[in-house]
């Protein structure tokens, strides 16, 4: 996706400025794109554990803490989660019943289907979160 994005922009570049014929649907895919891109990336990187961490400070922490640190960050996700996958399918959910078209849209590309990744992927986010919660708490009770 993120190959797509880069030649699509670049086609935009040459469009605009070598031919001087722009492209009026390039901006709002790729801005699309990159909201599709972030919520299916965001459950594979939590699975693999490839969030930022401070490692200098938390390397330092002892194992008991650092799984009651997860514990407390894992639980923090699992709301946020929440909040995400039901205020997204509502809104979703307004959009496709309206097939609501952004207002500075060229195309008329309605709103809804694109944005639906939203609480899909919330909804994974969410199960990961929980999953790696109870993870946690098996490690916190050990040693």
């Amino acid at each position: 996706m993120v190959i797509g994005m880069m030649a699509v922009v670049s086609l935009e570049v040459i469009m605009r400025y070598i031919i001087h014929r722009p492209q009026v649907w390039v901006v709002e895919t790729s801005e699309y794109m990159l909201v599709i891109l972030t919520f299916l990336a965001a459950t594979w990187i939590l699975r693999a554990e490839g969030h930022v961490k401070v490692d200098f400070v938390y390397n330092k922490l002892s194992h008991r803490i650092q799984a009651l640190l997860g514990v407390f960050s894992s639980i923090m996700g699992v709301f946020i989660c929440l909040i995400l996958l039901i205020y997204g399918t509502v809104v979703v959910w307004g959009m496709l019943r309206t097939w609501e078209v952004d207002a500075k849209s060229q195309i008329g590309m309605p709103k809804g289907p694109m944005l639906a990744v939203i609480p899909v992927c919330s909804f994974f986010l969410f199960i990961q979160f929980v999953r790696r919660t109870r993870q946690y708490l098996k490690e916190s009770g050990k040693r």
